[in-house]
């Protein structure tokens, strides 16, 4: 007769499995990503692509940037906000260049557990971020660091307005990104005549997150 035996120890619990947990005790929503409409059809076709990466090649192959240059410590990630575009950062943009016409991406929440990332609970290039990005990475990218952005709030936005994901990946269509959001309805005609709307992602008209929170 033979016996078996199964090991009923519990099997400890990854980072990723509690920042999974956490993002769904937290029900998500979405993680948002705003760009120069001149820029979707090059996304939706490349994914998000870092900095760094882009920087490299030759300048008819890059994107339109909204800044002159990124911080060396995390130029090579895509930066993210969480349920509410960075409306500060977007604001300034917009005022910068008044002319342009924007989109807003919504990627799915599973980037934070399924991607290398890294929790910022300020803006990235806030001092204090900058200094611990430097001297140690690792700690932004902790179940903790998650944790933090949203102190004791039981709501899906972090305590800081400014609060974003830096994802060292590149951030595919459709894997990742499932939705554009347009100002109005007009910008969204004018992507699919000027740009071409061939890659069949869905989208609509979202004119609260051109706002601010």
């Amino acid at each position: 007769m033979r016996l078996f035996y199964f090991d009923m120890k519990p099997r400890p619990v990854t980072e990723r499995q509690m920042i999974k947990r956490f993002c769904e005790d937290k029900a998500f929503v979405m993680l948002l990503h705003f760009t120069r409409l001149e820029n979707l059809n090059g996304i939706l076709r490349e994914g998000l692509v870092c900095r760094k990466e882009l920087e490299g090649r030759p300048l008819n192959r890059q994107p339109i940037f909204c800044d002159r240059w990124r911080n060396r410590w995390y130029n090579r990630a895509n930066c993210l906000s969480i349920s509410f575009p960075n409306d500060l950062m977007f604001c300034k943009y917009r005022k910068t260049f008044p002319k342009a016409k924007w989109a807003v991406l919504k990627i799915k929440s599973s980037v934070l557990w399924e991607l290398d990332c890294a929790f910022c609970f300020k803006n990235a290039w806030s001092d204090e971020i900058r200094r611990t990005g430097r001297s140690n990475l690792r700690s932004l990218k902790s179940y903790e660091s998650l944790r933090v952005l949203f102190g004791e709030r039981s709501g899906k936005y972090p305590v800081h307005r400014q609060a974003e994901i830096l994802a060292f990946n590149r951030i595919e269509f459709p894997e990742y990104i499932e939705w554009v959001y347009f100002r109005t309805r007009e910008d969204r005609e004018y992507w699919k005549t000027k740009h071409g709307d061939n890659l069949n992602v869905p989208a609509t008209i979202a004119p609260t997150f051109f706002g601010f929170r």
